[in-house]
């Protein structure tokens, strides 16, 4: 399975609040959060929400296809899968990628409010991942 793109891109309207989320994730950690983390942040955000666009401006920054391993290409394949409804999607590179860059914009505009309230979005961000985590028995 090959693909026409060499990257997975940003929408041109949104390199800066990219930026802006790759910051906030950092935090104090010493290492910086790369374009596809914080694509994966976005696309996970925006397809747990349902919000993907209609169509990504193009921007020619994003992450380069060679970046993506297989346990990416798993994901984004179920996602490409849940969106088309059709097993022969999954034949589609190209359509995989295109998918992911429409949820990863939807999840980044969705996330555009948090990331301006910067004072709080590690806080915010942070209390609505752990309410989707499975709560434990505390006897456990």
């Amino acid at each position: 399975m090959t693909s026409r793109k060499t990257i997975v891109e940003f929408d041109a309207q949104s390199v800066e609040l990219f930026n802006a989320l790759k910051r906030l994730l950092k935090g104090s950690n010493p290492r910086d959060v790369t374009n596809k983390e914080a694509f994966l942040v976005a696309l996970g955000y925006g397809f747990h929400h349902a919000s993907k666009v209609a169509e990504v401006k193009r921007s020619g920054t994003g992450v380069r296809t060679e970046y993506w391993n297989d346990r990416d290409q798993l994901l984004m394949a179920a996602i490409q899968l849940f969106d088309s409804g059709k097993v022969e999607s999954l034949e589609d590179l190209d359509q995989r990628y295109e998918v992911a860059e429409r949820y990863a914009q939807g999840g980044i505009l969705l996330l555009k409010d948090l990331l301006e309230r910067e004072h709080s979005f590690a806080q915010e961000f942070a209390g609505e991942v752990l309410e989707l985590l499975p709560r434990r028995d505390p006897e456990f």
